[in-house]
């Protein structure tokens, strides 16, 4: 994990930093943003959130969107910097998104098998498996980050479900097609807001949403931080981890 020192930036693009330009010289990714998949290429896009300065390095994203609090938005306006990156993406020529939250710890495999599933059904939206802790949920235990829905109300348990009616963003493939209907919406969409919101589109539009049973990255387990003032007054916790 690395916490980013506070700098000015020089530019009115601050919250997307390219990564291949911020690492010039070293090694490249080591995944390819194409796969082939029934009909011609999916070109797929990995973008890691980075909240107020920190976020896990575990796998090195295509870009990386920082969220900072502002004044009016104390937790950050995730939601429409994701839109306006997906507005350059899509006009880049991607397809479709792999989102990874700060808090999510990914390996190379869970890549991989995001991107097979995604070969064989490139219009779905992909979830990969990913336990949500108690501290997170203020549930007893942990439960997946994904669920079906009882009416408007998410069932969320430790029984594996192949499909995801509901999902927390963890790491997760979102369509083309998800994404340009969710568009005129993200950015009004407030702090948690995201997960439920795309995948509310899903719903509304008819878009598959499957879990990765072979993708399981690890969401870090959190603890409020008293000093962190933006955090206090909500019930979600503060991105601290646990050591």
């Amino acid at each position: 994990m690395r916490r980013r020192q506070n700098a000015p930036d020089t530019d009115d693009r601050s919250w997307l930093r390219d990564v291949p330009a911020r690492i010039a010289g070293q090694a490249p990714a080591i995944h390819d943003n194409t796969t082939t998949a029934r009909g011609g290429t999916v070109r797929i896009a990995h973008a890691q959130i980075e909240w107020n300065h920190w976020r896990i390095e575990s796998v090195r994203p295509d870009v990386i969107i920082r969220v900072t609090p502002e004044p009016d938005q104390p937790r950050g306006r995730k939601a429409a910097l994701m839109a306006a990156y997906w507005r350059q993406a899509r006009q880049d020529g991607y397809d479709g998104v792999i989102w990874q939250d700060p808090d999510i710890v990914a390996d190379p495999d869970d890549l991989d098998a995001m991107r097979e599933q995604i070969r064989d059904y490139p219009h779905w939206a992909h979830v990969a498996a990913h336990k949500l802790w108690p501290a997170s949920t203020m549930r007893d235990s942990w439960v997946w980050g994904h669920g079906i829905m009882n009416g408007n109300v998410p069932v969320l348990s430790q029984r594996m479900q192949p499909r995801a009616e509901w999902f927390a963003l963890g790491l997760t493939y979102t369509p083309a097609k998800l994404l340009d209907l969710a568009l005129p919406h993200m950015p009004a969409w407030v702090f948690g807001q995201v997960d439920s919101g795309l995948a509310a589109v899903a719903r509304q539009h008819g878009i598959t949403g499957r879990v990765v049973p072979h993708a399981r990255p690890k969401h870090l387990h959190f603890y409020p931080r008293e000093d962190d003032a933006s955090w206090r007054a909500g019930s979600v916790q503060s991105p601290s981890v646990t050591r």
